[in-house]
């Protein structure tokens, strides 16, 4: 109705579409954190993913190991889930 495009998207496009784009970050988040075959396949060794961290942790013998994989575990857990909670408030909010 006479806006400028600029301020069409800001104020119509961009808060219609930006709790889709976050739950969408947040899935895209959540799968990425658990990915362990492109992972494997990407990861650096100086700086090993947390799916990559656990594997090597395992792979060696000893309790200290097998505790700090488990530890990792816990934390990659904790962050799907707390992604996944953000994600399904953020996709069920009622538009204002």
């Amino acid at each position: 109705m006479g806006a400028h495009r600029g301020s069409v998207f800001r104020r119509v496009d961009l808060p219609l579409a930006w709790r889709s784009a976050m739950v969408g970050a947040g899935f895209a988040g959540a799968v990425s954190l658990g990915e362990f075959g492109a992972t494997a396949f990407l990861a650096r060794p100086q700086r090993p993913t947390v799916p990559i961290a656990i594997f090597r942790f395992l792979g060696q013998p000893g309790a200290l190991n097998r505790g700090q994989a488990l530890a990792l575990s816990v934390i990659l857990m904790v962050l799907v889930a707390a992604v996944i909670l953000v994600a399904d408030r953020v996709g069920t909010r009622r538009p204002t």
